[in-house]
C-alpha cells in the first residue's frame, strides 16, 4: 500500500508541480516525439479511461475501497492524468474545451493528490462538568425529536466550540476554519433524549475547496459546450 503519511504535504505539491512541469516541457520542446503522439492518440485515451473505469468498477462491486491506496491505482490515476494533461494543451485555445478538462484535472489532484493531508478524528463531546477529550469544545445541550411510536426522527446539539455557540444537525457540519468541519454523527442511543453526550467528527480537508471548484469548472464548460453546440451547427447549416 501507498504509504500516505510519506505524500504529504509539501512532498505531494512538489511532485505534482514537478509532473505537470515535465509535461509542459516535453510538449514544447518533444512534441514530434514517438511517447507524445502516443499519450496524443486515442488508443492513449481509451486506455486510461478503461483502466480507471475498470478500478472503480471491480472496487465498486467488491467494496476493496483499500484499493485505492494501492501502488497499481497510483499508476493508473498518474497515467489518467498525465493523458489528460496533454489533451488539455491539445486544446489550448479552446478555452471551453479547456474548462471542462482542467477542472476534470483539477478535481482529480485535489481529490486524489490531496488524500494524505486529509484528517478525520471522531470523539465523544460531554456536558458542562464531564471530562472532555477536549477543552475548546463542549456540549451545552443535546435535542432529540422523536415520531408518534417513539423512534428517533431528527437530533441536534448545541455546541460550544471556541467560546461560540454553534448547533449541530446531520449532515449539517459546522465550518470551524478554512478546510475543517465539525460534523455529528452519533450520541448515548441508550439514553435517548436524555444523552449526556453526543458524537462528532472533526475533518480536516484543505484540499476541498480544489475539488469544489474543478467541480464547479466541469458543470460550466460543459454547459457552455452544450450552449455553443446547437449555435456552431446552426451557422454551419447557415453558411
Amino acid at each position: 500500500m501507498v504509504p500516505l503519511d510519506f505524500f504529504a504535504f509539501p512532498l505531494n505539491v512538489l511532485l505534482t508541480a514537478l509532473a505537470l512541469a515535465g509535461v509542459v516541457w516535453s510538449w514544447r520542446k518533444h512534441r514530434n516525439s514517438a511517447f507524445v503522439r502516443f499519450m496524443l492518440s486515442p488508443k492513449a485515451t481509451f486506455l486510461a479511461i478503461f483502466l480507471l473505469l475498470a478500478f472503480a468498477l471491480f472496487i465498486g462491486l467488491t467494496g476493496m475501497r483499500e484499493l485505492v491506496r494501492s501502488w497499481l491505482f497510483l499508476i493508473v490515476m498518474t497515467y489518467f492524468m498525465t493523458v489528460l494533461t496533454y489533451v488539455i494543451l491539445r486544446g489550448y485555445g479552446r478555452w471551453r474545451f479547456m474548462l471542462l478538462h482542467a477542472g476534470l484535472l483539477l478535481t482529480l489532484i485535489a481529490g486524489y493528490v490531496g488524500a494524505p493531508d486529509r484528517s478525520e478524528v471522531t470523539l465523544k463531546v460531554f456536558e458542562d462538568n464531564e471530562i472532555y477529550e477536549r477543552d475548546d469544545i463542549r456540549l451545552v445541550d443535546f435535542q432529540l425529536d422523536t415520531y408518534e411510536n417513539g423512534s428517533p426522527s431528527e437530533y441536534r446539539a448545541l455546541m460550544d466550540i471556541d467560546g461560540r455557540e454553534v448547533t449541530l444537525k446531520v449532515n449539517h457540519p459546522y465550518s470551524r476554519r478554512l478546510g475543517e468541519d465539525i460534523y455529528l454523527i452519533g450520541y448515548d442511543v441508550s439514553a435517548g433524549a436524555e444523552s449526556r453526550y453526543c458524537v462528532i467528527q472533526i475533518v480536516k480537508d484543505p484540499w476541498k475547496y480544489g475539488v469544489v471548484s474543478g467541480i464547479v469548472m466541469m458543470l460550466l464548460g460543459a454547459l457552455l459546450l452544450f450552449i455553443n453546440g446547437p449555435r456552431r451547427a446552426q451557422t454551419v447549416n447557415d453558411n
